[in-house]
């Protein structure tokens, strides 16, 4: 392996050939340390069942390549999840970055040099998250088929986990290859192993004038001595002269000049101004290019307001637009800022792609496009929505033998007569699934998870089937913990719905009727007394049988990132900010403090984004968080603070983190029965933490790397969930630890307003001395556990009592001592 460090770092390259050399699949860390406690996790989904595998229930897809040699050998890159190959057309799919130390979470481009054996695959990687904070390898490259990776290195750069590298383009020459990321653009002459920077957007402030933009496309001339790049930038106009500041540009950078000054990049934008619309008040929202034939490119340009397209052919060799249409007569609307965009049949021009929503083809050289679909959420065949990317692998003169590969936030999808007709090819399971939020049933064990344009799904462990009602994209969702079969889930329109079976559709009010601003995190909560809790801008709280929310204002700039409420005080709330700040409210939300000054350890103040909050069940005072923002890269296994905890209230905090990696920690859980017990995630998987005075141990047996998003213990089945934003929904049994008994004192009696609702308990529950216990409504156990009566206790069934576990499970039964 080469060095991706400077000289100084030998002790890193040594650390970093070691573990390389002996990556393994799901490869984890030297340093990390196994927990005592094993566990035995499996993948639940989402998944087509073999009479359904004809539809589209996965995730996004970024990027495609298939061999031109063999048609059943594909390989994907994830948004989000990795690289993904297939033998077999689609009917299994194998994972080829779970054996990288470090965690892949996103391929923004494949390239694979087919005509080898074994083969070598180029990788970008990267992910750009409004939600988790991500981290970014750069490229990879194998030469071994994905069987082992290394990093290119970069000049003048000593950490390679900062850049998101969105594309790779390779040259006549060999070797030569150009790449370009968010900000910069890349060449490489030895085949992707070292990388030098060619342009640099920082430098030429006066040409992009700020470094608020991003490079969408790019692509080289005929004989590669020029190479033209857009940019992406949301637009400013200065309202006293009217003039745009700033917009999406259009850039030719001269290859033969290898210097440092700007005179060899040269502003294209006025050139399509000139030719065609310069309305002020509309300024460019979106440009891309795709090469053509003949010298050409191809340039598609939206607007700010009316989306309206341009389709520009720009001759290279004479600098200028030769021709332009608007398509369908200015009323194709579709912008194209973050999906594919236009494909030119290379054989003939005039038959054109534009790959937006959905497909749009034209063959009379872009002035009429026609939908090659309806819109779709991926049924029967049909591609999802969104497409993110697309490989043509053959053209045909007249278009009607294209053959066309789209990678949707469905899956994959194939056409072989140039997008008439299309087969889903993502197979029965495709673990590419975005998940933003998980709730389950403490009554039925029945679960719902929010996705990533695919709604809220819904799986019912007892069946093992997965129930879809696709709607766009679903966030968080919760379970009552007082009324069975009632759930909470919030849609991408900002709207919050409700079941009333457990289920999805979700499709009864949520009764709040503006549009909310969540964040897609933990920010619904239920609690035993029934309240729900919404957390966004403000903080909602819809009390039992009300039709109305409460709504109390927050001290915060920002909407809500994580809220936890006391099980035993509710009085007590904690909520984070978006970007920062600990607030607490002690009056049951009306009023909270802002105690981020108090979050100091060591004299360091701790105030980054807090992920997640942990309170004690039994002890409103012991609180826990987790901070955002990534460790040192640089040592992935220095130790870092991740988690905080306090023993008062949120007075004082001590460093929790030992025995966790570098990565920020997305969620954390608290272990009924437990001495203080704690589950986390990060992008290592899965951590335990055993009692208060233990360190964190990985509980992630069999478990990919990942964007872990929340965690969720179901006690009626005994089970430890967890979402990942790119790996679907898993499970594990919890761990055989020493747990300790609820104890309850003197007369204790179980009842319930209505029949509508029943009570839950989460441990074994043992009654002291001479208590009592009657229980006048339905009791629904956990999977295990038991109630312990000694001789002088008295346990009584009231005419509407009942005990039970109504998720195909056994407790424990009454045990006497």
């Amino acid at each position: 392996m080469k060095s991706i460090f400077h000289a100084k770092n030998t002790l890193i390259i040594l650390y970093l050939n070691f573990i390389f050399l002996f990556a393994s699949p799901q490869a984890r860390l030297p340093c990390i340390k196994e927990s005592p406690f094993k566990s035995n996790w499996k993948y639940l989904g989402p998944i087509n069942y073999d009479t359904l595998n004809f539809h589209q229930k996965f995730g996004a897809i970024n990027a495609i390549a298939v061999n031109p040699h063999d048609s059943n050998e594909i390989y994907i890159g994830g948004y989000t999840s990795g690289l993904f190959h297939t033998k077999n057309r689609g009917i299994t799919w194998n994972c080829l970055t779970d054996n990288f130390m470090f965690p892949i979470c996103g391929v923004s481009d494949i390239h694979v040099n087919f005509d080898i054996a074994p083969h070598k695959i180029m990788l970008c990687t990267g992910t750009h998250n409004y939600w988790y904070d991500t981290p970014n390898f750069g490229i990879l490259f194998s030469d071994n088929n994905g069987e082992s990776w290394d990093i290119g290195s970069i000049e003048g750069i000593s950490t390679f986990m900062s850049i998101e590298f969105k594309q790779i383009l390779k040259a006549k020459k060999s070797n030569v290859l150009f790449a370009r990321s968010m900000k910069n653009i890349y060449h490489s002459l030895d085949g992707g192993k070292s990388w030098k920077i060619l342009f640099s957007g920082d430098s030429v402030q006066g040409l992009i004038l700020n470094n608020e933009y991003e490079i969408s496309t790019f692509t080289l001339n005929e004989d590669e001595s020029s190479l033209y790049f857009t940019t992406f930038t949301a637009a400013v106009k200065d309202e006293s002269s009217k003039k745009i500041l700033r917009e999406c540009d259009f850039f030719k950078l001269d290859l033969t000049k290898f210097n440092s000054s700007s005179n060899r990049l040269i502003k294209l934008t006025d050139t399509l101004k000139n030719t065609y619309h310069n309305d002020l008040n509309n300024p460019t929202y979106a440009l891309k290019i795709s090469k053509g034939n003949e010298g050409h490119i191809f340039i598609n340009r939206t607007y700010t307001k009316s989306f309206e397209h341009t389709i520009y052919q720009y001759q290279m060799d004479i600098e200028k637009v030769v021709k332009y249409v608007s398509p369908n007569n200015k009323t194709l609307i579709e912008d194209i800022y973050w999906r594919k965009g236009l494909v030119i049949n290379t054989l003939n021009p005039a038959i054109q792609y534009l790959c937006v929503n959905m497909l749009y083809k034209s063959i009379d050289s872009g002035k009429t496009f026609n939908p090659m679909y309806g819109y779709s959420v991926g049924e029967n065949n049909i591609p999802h929505a969104d497409i993110r990317s697309a490989h043509f692998a053959k053209f045909s003169l007249d278009g009607m033998s294209d053959q066309v590969y789209l990678g949707t936030d469905g899956g994959l999808s194939f056409s072989g007569d140039g997008g008439r007709n299309f087969k889903n090819l993502s197979g029965n399971n495709l673990p590419i699934s975005q998940m933003y939020g998980i709730g389950s049933s403490p009554f039925s064990g029945i679960i719902s998870v929010g996705t990533q344009d695919n709604s809220i799904m819904t799986y019912n462990p007892s069946s093992k089937q997965w129930i879809y009602n696709v709607m766009g994209d679903g966030y968080d969702v919760e379970y009552s913990k007082r009324i069975p079969g009632e759930a909470f889930g919030q849609y991408n329109s900002r709207t919050m719905m409700r079941t009333i079976n457990d289920s999805v559709p979700f499709n009864h009010a949520g009764f709040i009727t503006s549009k909310e601003m969540a964040s897609n995190k933990k920010t619904i909560a239920t609690h035993k007394n029934g309240n729900t809790y919404f957390a966004e801008q403000q903080l909602n709280i819809l009390k039992p049988n009300a039709r109305k929310w409460e709504t109390y204002n927050l001290p915060q700039p920002h909407r809500s990132l994580a809220i936890a409420i006391s099980e035993s005080n509710p009085s007590i709330i904690y909520m984070s900010n978006l970007w920062s700040d600990l607030l607490k409210s002690t009056d049951s939300g009306k009023t909270f403090t802002n105690i981020s000054k108090q979050l100091v350890v060591n004299g360091q103040h701790y105030n980054s984004r807090i992920h997640a909050i942990c309170i004690s069940p039994t002890d409103p005072n012991k609180i826990w968080i987790s901070l955002g923002y990534m460790g040192d890269y640089l040592d992935p296994c220095k130790a870092t603070v991740r988690v905080l905890f306090s023993m008062n209230g949120g007075k004082d905090w001590i460093n929790f983190s030992e025995g966790l990696p570098v990565y920020y920690v997305s969620d954390m859980v608290y272990l009924d029965g437990s001495n203080d017990a704690l589950f986390a995630s990060t992008f290592e998987g899965i951590y335990f933490k055993p009692s208060l005075y233990e360190p964190w141990g990985s509980y992630s047996t069999a478990m990919p790397k990942a964007i872990y998003t929340e965690l969720h213990i179901n006690y009626c089945r005994g089970k430890l969930l967890a979402t990942t934003y790119g790996r679907g929904l898993w499970e594990t049994d919890l761990p055989s630890i020493q747990y300790k008994p609820l104890l309850l004192k003197g007369k204790n009696i179980l009842t319930t307003e209505s029949d509508a609702e029943a009570i839950y308990w989460t441990s074994d529950v043992e009654l002291h001395k001479k208590a009592s216990l009657y229980v006048n409504c339905k009791l629904h156990m956990p999977k295990g556990k038991s109630i312990i009566l000694h001789k002088s206790n008295q346990l009584e069934l009231g005419p509407n009592g009942r005990i039970v576990n109504e998720c195909g499970e056994n407790w424990g039964g009454i045990k006497v001592k």
